[in-house]
């Protein structure tokens, strides 16, 4: 089972990132849905990496996903505030 959650958050990090705005929306929503039932996601260096680029997209409601995303991760604890930080406060 873990195998397959695993390739389906790939396959759903690669739609976010390559893909038309509503691909990408739903994608990260997607994502969201794996982060609330499974506490490791979050622990993953890739996925915070992928989601914290989507934070500098062009569309505005992608980088409103991702930063709720980013949100729900904080608060579920699967990511510390330095780590959100080191990433965004530079710019």
């Amino acid at each position: 089972l873990s195998s397959v959650c695993d390739k389906i958050i790939a396959f759903l990090l690669r739609l976010i990132s390559d893909q038309p705005l509503p691909i990408k929306i739903k994608s990260i929503r997607g994502l969201l849905a794996i982060v609330l039932q499974n506490d490791m996601i979050g622990k993953n260096e890739g996925f915070i990496k992928s989601i914290l680029l989507r934070t500098q997209d062009n569309s505005v409601t992608v980088r409103d996903a991702a930063l709720e995303l980013l949100t729900k991760c904080l608060s579920l604890d699967q990511i510390t505030l330095p780590v959100v930080f080191d990433e965004i406060i530079p710019r």
